[in-house]
């Protein structure tokens, strides 16, 4: 009796139904198929024309994606000229070096969309002309971002200039983080002071 009530109870617990639930990021409706036919009814010689239209609109994803860029993905020179300009007047003007760098990388970001960099042809790069094209991107940007630093980022300025061969813009934007950081624990530590509470009346 007591064997029949652990299979019981075991038999129980396998036929167990779990429920599916519909907001689960991991639940699957049949909509979400990409392979999903598109055409209602069987393909029969009643029907043929119909089912190749349907089944010629529909397209694969790198259909979709190819038609996307030859329409919006064109090379924009005065979008690119605009943002060159905006990256031109941008200076830190008393933010932090984090959210000056943030938002002159936001620049670089749209002007390499609009106005890709020409990259090497040769296939495999024998010529070296892509690490001088990457060399030269990488120090124009070390240069915007020095420029547009406060000038209490002078003494960081030169040394980083100074530097040869030169430092990488990572170095530089880590050196300047630094000195930023060194400077807010020397006010933090500054004293307080109270003339007041320590004045001797006559």
């Amino acid at each position: 009796m007591a064997v029949d009530k652990e299979l019981s109870s075991s038999s129980d617990n396998k036929t167990e139904t779990k429920t599916i639930d519909p907001n689960s990021p991991y639940y699957i409706h049949a909509s979400d198929y990409p392979r999903q036919m598109q055409v209602n009814d069987a393909l029969n010689d009643n029907n043929y024309n119909d089912w190749v239209q349907e089944m010629t609109n529909f397209f694969t994803a790198r259909e979709i994606w190819c038609d996307l860029k030859e329409r919006f993905g064109k090379e924009s020179a005065p979008l690119a000229y605009e943002l060159k300009q905006s990256l031109i007047d941008t200076r830190q003007d008393g933010l932090s070096v984090s959210a000056y760098y943030t938002k002159i990388r936001g620049f670089w970001d749209e002007i390499q969309s609009s106005l890709p960099t020409p990259s090497c042809t040769c296939g495999n790069c024998s010529c070296g002309l892509g690490k001088r094209i990457s060399d030269f991107k990488d120090r124009e940007r070390l240069y915007e971002f020095l420029m547009g630093l406060d000038a209490e980022f002078s003494a960081i300025r030169t040394h980083v200039l100074s530097m040869k061969p030169n430092l990488t813009l990572g170095e530089a934007y880590r050196l300047a983080s630094e000195d930023e950081q060194q400077r807010n624990i020397a006010t933090m530590k500054r004293p307080f002071n109270e003339p007041a509470a320590f004045q001797t009346f006559s």
